[in-house]
């Protein structure tokens, strides 16, 4: 919701129906990226280099999903200042930070009222993602459950300007996909807007329109494939497309203008990465922001301006754009190197007279913090200190962005973490990460793990491999239907990249990773015993045949898309699993698993521990209760970071 008032509503909902779709915009992906010679990368000359103990990487907190409770001095955020991730305010005048709300279990994605006085949030229980809104009123602390089901879960809220609706997206936990519903917070009556039909699919409510007779949403599915902006009547009447479409667009709104008549949104076509636009309700007519190979933001309006603040990635770095109306042009806000989003997904991230923006920054080896620019001055400054002093970035190993071949020519981009004062003489174990997803990206932000496991002497690589965003919607597609095949050789073709760097010793490489990345992880100590010495499985996955038929339905949609059929494609779900190349593991295997995920569920973990028992090879298993897809709980956070360090320094250092 934005942070100001429309005054009217000029456009009728005739006048929509004489739209013409036009055609998503962008530049072709991936990106052209430059080979990286590895003997250019560098081990940095430190004189005292800080090497962390796991608790000392937990002290710097983390925040996210800021928004601004008054006229730009304080901010509420969900952060886990002293244990779960709970309402927090934060002043920038530098008083302490005050509770607004306390949970054992997370508090998520706050949305402010008009009034200010009242916030909106989502909570669950046990990780089971089953959550609920709850209202929060910021003077009294009183707070009232407002959707209270436990089976069904409420995400994404939004408030309509009068402060009397909230719409959301709303799914059954039995279903796998999500409705578009809206509340009376004074009656309590709700009803369900949009009933989606199709698997897969999910209404996201952007902002009521200011008469309150409609409501903007987004429709799209669960691949981010197919995407549409809609215009939905609270009548009942039919919702009503606007902006690009066709097959393979993905369109998604993010914000309107404080008028009413404009759009801020992204689209993407197929082979195309996603690009910022703006569309004009009155004709029908889009402006894309900004040319680049790079994909972008949908982005929000400055209040009381006609122009639009965006976000760019290039390759896991994050920058902020701000298009000027007049000018027709897009220029970068001078902000640090590293991670910059906006502070929040779900509300403007400008101050209501739009001079402040307020946004979140990290890197490699700099803990996340809020900063504001000044649209006035044009400066950027930070206002919060979410982490000690004593953790100094300075003395951290520092990422490196590197780009190298893998096995079939494929360009492949990764983050590096390189010990300081390392010889380069082929002595240091590595390890590599895989993120999850697959449709994921790993990014310059502060990586915890990466940074215990580099300042004790070892080499990480985390790539970001065929199936990853950020570089086309070819390379997103890439792995489809070919699962722990080209993607695992990206891993492999990173090993080669360390070695070829002449710090790495190839036979102490061990890897790691959540979700994906932990499938990806018995996969290659599956598949390619000879690379890796060792591994760590967070929630990984060992059968895809048994997960699809243990899951919760969203992610059993993808799985499908990604796979096929389960029973047409039988043998290619075979050929994809680590189930069938059990017997081939050696190496050591470390399991970290939640008790209550229901994305991969603990019978994956279980399974795999029980073969590799049968066997007789080494592995270990820890199952956290109370946890999800995820540890979210502090004391478990760092007890599994331990285990991660204390592990790859036993089956890696030790190697002869």
């Amino acid at each position: 919701m934005h942070s100001r008032f429309p005054r009217q509503w000029p456009i009728t909902l005739s006048l929509i129906l004489l739209f013409i779709a036009g055609n998503a915009s962008g530049e072709e992906g991936p990106p052209p990226r430059p080979l990286t010679d590895p003997l250019l990368v560098k081990s940095q000359s430190l004189s005292r280099p800080l090497v962390p103990s796991v608790e000392e990487l937990f002290a710097a907190k983390d925040a996210f999903g800021a928004i601004w409770i008054d006229d730009g001095e304080t901010i509420l955020a969900t952060a886990n200042l002293d244990g779960p991730f709970n309402l927090w305010m934060l002043d920038r005048a530098g008083d302490g930070p005050r509770p607004a709300s306390r949970s054992p279990d997370r508090q998520l994605n706050p949305v402010a009222l008009p009034d200010r006085k009242r916030i909106v949030y989502e909570t669950d229980s046990g990780g089971r993602e089953m959550y609920d809104l709850i209202l929060l009123d910021l003077e009294t602390g009183a707070e009232r459950n407002l959707t209270a089901s436990p089976d069904t879960s409420e995400i994404g809220a939004i408030g309509s300007y009068d402060g009397r609706l909230l719409a959301f997206s709303s799914r059954e936990a039995n279903a796998s996909n999500f409705d578009l519903a809206i509340l009376d917070i004074t009656t309590g009556e709700r009803r369900t807007l949009v009933a989606e039909e199709s698997p897969g699919y999910r209404w996201v409510p952007v902002e009521f329109t200011p008469d309150g007779k409609a409501l903007l949403a987004n429709r799209l599915n669960v691949l981010q494939t197919d995407g549409t902006m809609m215009l939905v009547p609270l009548d009942g009447s039919a919702p009503l497309p606007i902006g690009p479409s066709g097959e393979g667009v993905y369109a998604i709104a993010s914000d309107l203008s404080d008028e009413g008549d404009r759009i801020a949104f992204f689209a993407s076509g197929p082979s195309q990465n996603r690009r910022s636009g703006l569309l004009s309700l009155d004709t029908g007519a889009i402006r894309w922001l900004r040319s680049s190979p790079w994909p972008q933001s949908g982005g929000w309006f400055v209040p009381g301006r006609s122009d639009i603040a965006f976000e760019e990635n290039a390759s896991g770095r994050s920058g902020i754009f701000l298009y000027d109306a007049a000018r027709d042009e897009s220029k970068p806000l001078p902000l640090p190197e590293g991670m910059n989003r906006f502070a929040s997904s779900g509300q403007s991230p400008f101050t209501a007279n739009g001079a402040t923006l307020l946004f979140r920054h990290q890197a490699g080896h700099q803990p996340n913090d809020f900063w504001t620019y000044s649209m006035v001055s044009k400066s950027a400054a930070k206002i919060t200190e979410l982490s000690p002093a004593a953790l100094d970035g300075n003395r951290l190993p520092r990422t490196e962005l590197v780009h190298y071949p893998s096995k079939d020519g494929l360009v492949i981009s990764a983050f590096v973490w390189i010990p300081p004062n390392l010889a380069r003489d082929g002595t240091a174990p590595a390890v590599v990460m895989a993120h999850g997803g697959p449709t994921a990206q790993i990014s310059d932000f502060f990586n915890r793990d990466a940074i215990a496991i580099a300042s004790r002497g070892f080499v990480v690589i985390a790539p970001n491999f065929r199936g990853s965003t950020g570089y086309g919607m070819d390379f997103q597609r890439a792995n489809v239907g070919d699962l722990g095949g080209g993607d695992l050789d990206d891993l492999v073709a990173g090993v080669d990249f360390l070695v070829a760097t002449g710090f790495v010793d190839r036979r102490r490489v061990g890897i790691m990773g959540g979700s994906y990345g932990g499938y990806l992880t018995v996969m290659g100590l599956a598949r390619r015993p000879e690379v890796f010495a060792s591994g760590v499985d967070l929630f990984g996955i060992l059968n895809w045949q048994t997960l699809l038929a243990s899951t919760e339905p969203v992610l059993q949609v993808y799985v499908r898309n990604l796979l096929g059929d389960p029973v047409t494609n039988a043998e290619q779900y075979e050929r994809s699993s680590p189930s069938t190349y059990i017997d081939r593991i050696e190496a050591p295997l470390l399991i970290l698993q939640g008790e209550n995920d229901i994305r991969t569920p603990k019978s994956e973990a279980t399974a795999l521990q029980a073969r590799l028992n049968e066997r007789g090879r080494t592995v270990e298993a820890v199952y956290y209760p109370e946890e999800g897809h995820g540890f979210s709980r502090r004391e478990n956070q760092i007890d599994s970071l331990t285990r991660v360090v204390d592990w790859f320094e036993r089956t890696l250092k030790a190697q002869p």
